[in-house]
Parts: structure tokens; sequence; C-alpha cells
């Protein structure tokens, strides 16, 4: 009689109704009653989420497509946060991002991948309200850059420019003939003009065809100081050197002795 006299006191603690306390047992949890000040706040939205993601290449740029799927609608004036490999880039969305024909995309120069090597890149969305989706990524390799350059670059005035490459770069030019006359070229020579994104050693090779014909090539600063260059009798004519980010270089090809033929330059 005791236990149930004691038992049925408790109980009917429970039920006061002039009891303030907090009623126990089950409940909602911090962040989720409506009179809840504490926690996110944010469990009755929903988080955004990545349905599709991919990596390719174009003619001029690397093209990131993906589309975000957000049910209550709050990705304006959130965030989209691109990894690449080891770099982080956010873009405020929308005004960040490109939109054409339906499909939502970023564009990057290519100087910001390294050819020939396979990088991970990564893409999560960022609503309005911070809450963010889950990262999807994939992996890119950059192909190995081959450029054509015409053939109007035959003299320091009419230097074609190539701008910022992304080596390893092949490119490739003709020549319309070769010869030389006391020492000097007096046939054709091509000047191109170029920028490397990173300060380090670069290794620059000329080849060409007819085999037969003798091809030189020079690399020279921008404001016109030749720097090195490679005048044997065989190809292929190779000149390593130390070439500064963001300056402005400019190789050569001259034509020696031989014909008209096509010349490539390997940038590595």
């Amino acid at each position: 009689m005791i236990i149930l006299l004691f038992t049925g006191c408790v109980g009917l603690e429970y039920l006061n109704p002039e009891d303030t306390g907090d009623w126990p047992g089950p409940g909602t949890g911090p962040g989720t009653g409506p009179s809840d000040s504490g926690g996110s706040g944010n469990s009755q939205y929903s988080k955004p989420a990545v349905e599709s993601f991919s990596v390719s290449e174009t003619n001029s740029k690397v093209r990131m497509d993906f589309v975000v799927s957000d049910s209550d609608q709050d990705m304006t004036g959130g965030a989209i946060e691109v990894a690449i490999g080891s770099r982080q880039l956010n873009f405020d969305f929308p005004d960040e991002v490109m939109r054409e024909s339906g499909d939502t995309f970023l564009l990057f120069d290519k100087s910001e991948f390294t050819p020939e090597q396979q990088v991970k890149c990564s893409l999560t969305a960022t609503d309005s309200r911070g809450l963010s989706s889950s990262t999807v990524s994939a992996l890119f390799t950059l192909s190995s850059s081959s450029l054509q350059v015409p053939e109007n670059g035959d003299d320091a005035a009419s230097i074609y420019d190539l701008g910022m490459l992304s080596p390893p770069v092949e490119v490739t030019g003709s020549i319309w003939g070769a010869g030389n006359l006391g020492g000097l070229y007096d046939a054709d020579l091509d000047f191109v003009s170029f920028q490397v994104p990173q300060s380090r050693q670069y290794n620059l090779i000329l080849t060409w065809t007819p085999t037969s014909a003798d091809y030189d090539l020079h690399l020279i600063e921008g404001t016109g100081t030749t720097l090195a260059y490679s005048t044997t009798y065989s190809q292929p004519e190779t000149i390593n050197y130390t070439l500064n980010a963001n300056t402005n270089y400019f190789f050569t090809v001259a034509a020696w002795e031989g014909s008209a033929g096509n010349w490539t330059v390997r940038i590595q």
C-alpha cells in the first residue's frame, strides 16, 4: 500500500497544472521546437543536393557542368564551392554561375590545370541559409594542347601572340623558305609570343620536316633580349631555360638552309 501511494504521488506531480518546468519524457529535442532559440533552427529547411557533376575540356576552357536541386528554393544568395586539387574556389549563386540552354556550368582557364596530370575536382552547393549539400567529385585530366600559328609572324613587328599557355603544349607552323647570307638569316623567321603560368625551368624543343633542311630556335625576352638559342646542324634543337610566370617571351624559328617546310615547337 505504501508503495502504491508513493508511486501515485510521483505521478500526480507530473500532472500539476501549475508546474512551469519542462515536462519529462520524449520531445522534439533542441533546435526544433517553435519557441526554442538554441541550435541552428534550420531543421525545417532542406539541404540542396548536387544531382550531377561532370568536368570536360573545350577548345579553350575547362567546363564544369552541374545540376543542383533545391526543394525550398533558397539557393539564391548561396554559393557553389569548387575544389581543384587542393585549391578552393567560391562562386556566388546565381550571379557568378553560367547558364545556357538550360545548362548550369562554370568555365575555367586551362592554366588552372596541368596537362596530362589527373586531378580530383569537387563541387558543393551551399544555400542562403548556410545548409550545404554533400560534396560530389570527378577525376579530370587535361590533354596536351596543340596550337597552330598562321604564316604571318615573319618579323618582330608582326609577332603572333599565343597568350598564356598550359604546358606541355605543341605549337606548329610553316616556313616559306630558308637561306642565309654572310652569317645572317635572309629567308623566313617565325616569331611567336607566349607566357607561362608558373615560374620554373622549361624545355623548348624544335623539330621540322623535311629533315634535309636546317632550322634553328631562339628564345627571346619580351623586350627583345636574346636569352638562349640552339643552332646545331641536326634536330631536335633544344633550349632549357627558367621562365618567369606572367612574363612576355617569344621564340623564333629561323630557317638557315634547305627548303620550305613545317615545324613544331614543344614547350614542356
